[in-house]
């Protein structure tokens, strides 16, 4: 028989599962209000453009006032 560990390592599953870089999951957003979402998004935008928000504002497709304003409102 054989198992996972008879796999060549290009074959076998990843240590981490692959997806949004917080850890949570499309699924697990499914429910939660729109300005909670919202405010995940920036967030990690925010995060994974080392607080430059300038490219923050770029890569989530706002501008850069509305997203000085959201960072305001959303107390980041």
């Amino acid at each position: 028989l054989l198992d996972a560990d008879d796999l060549p390592e290009e074959l076998a599953e990843p240590a981490e599962p692959l997806g949004p870089p917080s850890g949570t999951s499309l699924a697990a957003l499914v429910g939660k209000p729109l300005d909670e979402i919202e405010r995940l998004f920036i967030a990690e935008t925010l995060r994974g453009t080392g607080e430059n928000r300038e490219d923050a504002a770029q890569m989530l497709g706002i501008g850069e006032r509305t997203l000085y304003r959201k960072i305001k409102e959303y107390k980041l």
